[in-house]
């Protein structure tokens, strides 16, 4: 729609010329001296008319102007009483009968004037296009307005849109029809001061179905001011559904309806049993007209007698030409099928289903030979090569007829290229099937952008090069296979764009983010490195979407940055692309963050060589072997009862009733320490391997301690129910309090982290809502329902992907359901009843959270471990918890 581009108008030729003479009488055969005619054209017959006015004879013409087989109007001397007259559009024959009293005189001359398009020659070529996607759109003018009118023929580029270089696009078929089953075409009337940025709704209603849904809705801009069948089918519809429909145009409104028949068998015509030299052949069969699609299968005949399918595909259905046969070219080449015999059929499809086939057995029908090793055909050889950081997988290379690459290529062969983090890469290529003739040689990596698949096709924005000419490499060469069967050793170098100039490669930006939005500058995942850093760092092999791209619970800005002071230390950094950068079989994090050895040093490992890689601690790991241990508080006593995973019990006095139990490492040794918070006072206690640590806090609050900026230590931290203020102790000296809000009055504070980043983020449970609010330190927000009557959160990584997950424990039903962070399905599962409170953590050290709950009036603990589960009772009836929610 809008403004056209470039146009030509007149494709059709004016015939006007004597075509006999009368006879005298009243009656006059004749016929037309080009046919068949267009149904409906206007066509007129003339002759003179002599006649005596009584001072001289003068003249005037008679004229029959048909619009119709026995439609006419007649324009004589008189009233033309007695007129009457017949036309057959397709053979040209016609009858006359002159008006009673308007005559011809013998020998007067009998001339015809009529538009006549010639379908035996259908040619046309214009100029005035600007590079890039072409659309292409035909309509012949009946009534000679320059615009379409209903009932007029009108047709669409078979296979649009083309890709017009600085060459010209040649060999376009543009099919016309009258009107194409499936489709409707419909007009509205602009206003007469539309300019050529107005904008016009379209809105059609599929009023067969309860709701009338929309089932297109679309602007279409001015000029245009009609609907025609390339509005459904760039939207993917070939075909409307049977039924009954109702178009809007702004106010303007219509009806139209739909319904299908089943296509009819379908009859391949080529090729039939022929031996294919070329790399692209067209195919050739005759359908009904009520199909928008047809299906076309291939299958190679293997040396087992196998059938191999290698073209299972369903096409938009090209025009046919005047004998009923229909032709089109199939995606894949030659080249991609390989040397053999094959067998093909084809069948019609429609919106009312799927038509029979040519043949019914596959192996039986019609079969062709491929052979590009001919003598018939030609081959171009030679090696690619790419000095940038893209992940090449996927390589097409193609041969052009033309210099400005338009069009479509006479061949193309795609490569499956071995997964390699060398920079450097050297690709070999062969392109075989080619007719003798001159060629230009592109390639390009064709990369799937984020959330896509590849597309097999060329872009702008692709890496890309070509065989240059050898004296300038900014201009493509010609390479001749005239007498020469084979051209070998040919140089080709892709090099990545930068269209925007952010300094980043415009694939490479494609493939992580799915359009050219980023700059180099910005950190889009928050780890610490800029989007241009992650992709010079490391061969290219950093993930600017993930702030951890080895997975291995660190964030990449932190290994880059990072040097160990442990003194065994070896020469090493830490790889962010490497989960584990010294070979020992830790991760990097779990060294670092669970274990607290030295992820550099390859002989610094757990020494009981636990079975848990993950890097998140363990939630009350009081020993340090990556499990959660038993731990309660009895505030009758104080006493803290501990068994941990490893079989050691132990006893603390350390506390009273007026305090509230919490554990973290709050020292980075990589052991749980014991904490106190009196909430009447705000004051903190820590014990640290027996040395007591207090802090001045809050009163009124809930202790969060958390690993907030993801530095190893724990950070007391209090949220204030009231105001939904956090409050973060940062460790050490040298920092301040820090203070946010995230949450609000009856909102449950849930900390953990939810994205993966290594620090602990904000996150408040609303249960009145069910509603999770998450907060993370990159500054995003989740809002995610949850939860809901008799649910409590229970956050933890169930799942073990270095990610909390939503989770919730049913306080009535003793229901466990988890929604994992990472996008995969819920889970679910029954364990525990009513009265108990939920314990999770990581028991068994995998690296996974473990359901548990605790029954206070028994003492009675229960983990479920892989399935299994393990219990006990331990402790005095009516503890608290340490790790209870």
């Amino acid at each position: 729609d809008g403004p056209v581009q470039a146009s030509q108008i007149g494709l059709d030729t004016t015939v006007s010329e004597v075509i006999g003479y009368a006879n005298g009488t009243r009656s006059y055969n004749g016929q037309l001296p080009y046919a068949p005619v267009r149904a409906g054209t206007p066509v007129k017959i003339s002759a003179i008319l002599l006649w005596w006015d009584g001072v001289e004879v003068t003249y005037s013409y008679i004229t029959f102007t048909f619009t119709g087989p026995e439609a006419f109007v007649y324009h004589g001397k008189g009233k033309g009483e007695g007129a009457a007259g017949r036309l057959d559009y397709n053979t040209g024959e016609f009858e006359l009968t002159w008006a009673n009293d308007e005559v011809p005189w013998e020998g007067s001359e009998i001339s015809v004037s009529y538009p006549y398009f010639d379908f035996e020659n259908p040619m046309f070529g214009f100029s005035g296009f600007k590079e890039g996607p072409v659309y292409l759109a035909s309509i012949l003018d009946v009534n000679d307005n320059n615009r379409w009118d209903p009932g007029e023929p009108f047709g669409i580029a078979h296979g649009q849109p083309y890709h017009l270089g600085v060459s010209d696009l040649r060999n376009l078929r543009i099919y016309l029809h009258e009107d194409l089953p499936g489709y409707r075409r419909f007009k509205w009337n602009l206003p007469d001061y539309s300019d050529t940025n107005a904008l016009t709704h379209v809105i059609i209603n599929y009023t067969s179905v309860q709701g009338s849904p929309n089932k297109f809705d679309l602007h279409i801009r001015s000029p245009r001011d009609f609907f025609h069948e390339w509005d459904c089918m760039r939207y993917g519809f070939y075909g409307m559904p049977s039924g009954s429909y109702r178009w809007w145009a702004g106010a303007q409104s219509g009806t139209f309806f739909v319904n299908w028949s089943l296509p009819e068998r379908a009859y391949a015509v080529a090729p039939r049993g022929a031996t294919l030299y070329a790399a692209r052949n067209q195919f050739e069969w005759a359908m009904c007209d009520n199909a928008t699609m047809y299906h076309l299968q291939v299958a190679r005949r293997e040396k087992d007698g196998r059938l191999t399918m290698v073209e299972d595909k369903f096409y938009p259905a090209p025009g046919r030409d005047r004998d009923g046969i229909r032709r089109d070219y199939p995606d894949a080449y030659a080249s991609e099928w390989g040397n053999g015999t094959y067998y093909w059929r084809v069948a019609g499809w429609n919106p009312g289903g799927h038509g029979p086939w040519s043949g019914d057995d596959l192996g039986s029908v019609q079969t062709f030979t491929i052979n590009l090793n001919s003598s018939y055909t030609r081959t171009i050889s030679g090696n690619i090569y790419y000095y940038g950081k893209l992940s090449v997988t996927r390589v097409v290379v193609e041969a052009f007829d033309n210099i400005g690459f338009s069009g479509v290529p006479v061949a193309r062969v795609r490569l499956s290229v071995p997964y390699s983090t060398k920079p450097n890469k050297v690709i070999p290529f062969t392109i075989k099937g080619l007719p003798a003739g001159a060629y230009y040689v592109r390639a390009y990596v064709d990369t799937a952008p984020f959330n896509a698949q590849a597309s097999g096709k060329w872009a702008a924005w692709k890496t890309q090069g070509f065989v240059h000419d050898n004296n300038s490499i900014y201009k493509p060469a010609m390479l001749a296979l005239v007498t020469t069967r084979q051209l070998t050793k040919c140089k080709l170098i892709m090099r990545d764009r930068d269209m925007d100039n952010d300094k980043l490669p415009d694939a490479w930006e494609m493939e992580y983010f799915g359009d050219l939005s980023q700059t180099g500058d910005t950190d889009f995942d928050g780890d610490g490195e800029t989007n241009y850093e992650e992709y010079r760092y490391s061969g290219g092999l950093l993930n600017p979407r993930r702030v951890d791209s080895d997975g291995d619970g660190l964030t990449d800005g932190f290994e880059i940055h990072y040097r160990s002071s442990l003194p065994r230390t070896s020469k090493l950094r830490l790889n962010p692309s490497a989960w584990d950068s010294d070979g020992d079989g830790y991760s990097d994090g779990a060294e670092l963050r669970r274990y607290h050895t030295d992820p550099l040093d390859p002989d610094s490992f757990p020494t009981y060589r636990p079975d848990c890689y993950g890097p998140m601690p363990s939630p009350a790991d009081i020993d340090g072997d990556g499990r959660t241990d038993v731990a309660a508080f009895d505030p009758a006593t104080g006493i803290w009862y501990i068994y941990t995973m490893a079989g050691q019990v132990s006893r603390t006095q350390f506390g009273d009733a007026s305090m509230t139990p919490l554990t973290g490492d709050f020292d980075g040794d990589g052991l749980s320490d014991l904490a106190i918070y009196q909430m009447a006072s705000g004051l903190i206690k820590i014990d640290l391997n027996g040395n007591y640590l207090s802090l001045a806090g809050m009163p009124n609050m809930i202790p969060v301690p958390g690993d907030y900026d993801g530095d190893m230590f724990t950070e007391l931290a209090l949220y204030d129910r009231a105001t939904g203020v956090w409050y973060i102790y940062p460790y050490g000296n040298n920092h301040s309090l820090l203070n946010v809000r995230h949450g609000g009055p009856g909102q449950i504070p849930v900390p953990g982290d939810y994205d993966g980043d290594g620090r602990t983020d904000l996150a408040v449970y609303d249960p009145a809502t069910g509603v999770w609010s998450i907060r993370t330190w990159f500054g995003r927000n989740y809002n995610q329902q949850w939860g809901g009557r008799n649910e409590t959160p229970v956050p933890g990584d169930y799942d073990g992907d270095g990610m909390t997950d939503l989770a919730v424990f049913n306080t009535v039903t003793g229901m466990w359901r988890v929604s994992p962070m990472n996008g995969g399905p819920a889970v679910e599962g029954k364990f525990g009843w009513q009265g108990v409170i939920p314990i999770p953590g990581d028991y068994n050290g995998d690296g996974r959270t473990d359901p548990a709950y605790y029954y206070p009036p028994t003492a009675f603990w229960c983990v479920l471990i892989n399935g299994q589960e393990v219990s006990g009772e331990f402790g005095p009836p009516n503890a608290v918890p340490v790790l209870g929610r």
